[in-house]
Formats: structure tokens, C-alpha cells, sequence
């Protein structure tokens, strides 16, 4: 098949927007540096069967998945801790 070039100039102007020369890239803006996010690091926690039938009642009452019910229960626990509140601790003794 031979070329028609008559044709050429129709299918750069397509591709070059009809611009003769290519078009300047444009420049970045300058955004501030976005502070780091730190990835996810997964973990596991042990619950008890009738623990986790709770966060899964839960879960299923929010209409949310599992993850974030376990996930909001741990940044509200962080939030008080920082703010001062501290758990009850008991102190057990044992004999060696």
C-alpha cells in the first residue's frame, strides 16, 4: 500500500493539535512538601470467641467492615491515652 501524502499534514495536525511545533510541557507548580504518611504495618490481636462475636455485631450494626470497628476501637484508646486517661492496672503476685 503506498503512502498518500497528502495526508500526512491531516494526521499531524490530529496528533499535534494543529500546532506546527510541538507544544511546550508544561511547568510544575510548586506545592509544599506533604509530611510523610507512614505505610500500615499489619498486625494481629487475640480476642476471645465472644469478643470478636461482639466487634462482628458491631461491625454489622455500623454497617462497617470489621477493620474499622477494630481500627476506630484502637485510635480512640490512643486519643484518651494521650489525653491522660489511663486504664486500671492490678497488680497480681506470684510465687516463684
Amino acid at each position: 500500500m503506498a503512502k498518500n501524502k497528502d495526508l500526512t499534514p491531516e494526521f499531524t495536525d490530529l496528533i499535534t493539535g494543529g500546532q506546527s511545533e510541538a507544544p511546550q510541557a508544561e511547568q510544575p507548580k510548586e506545592t509544599k512538601p506533604k509530611a510523610k504518611k507512614q505505610a500500615y504495618k499489619t498486625i494481629s490481636v487475640g480476642l476471645t470467641g465472644e469478643e470478636l462475636i461482639e466487634v462482628e455485631r458491631i461491625a454489622q450494626e455500623l454497617d462497617q467492615p470489621r477493620h474499622a470497628v477494630l481500627k476506630y476501637a484502637i485510635t480512640e484508646f490512643i486519643r484518651r491515652y494521650n489525653k491522660g486517661e489511663r486504664p486500671e492496672l492490678v497488680t497480681v503476685l506470684k510465687l516463684k
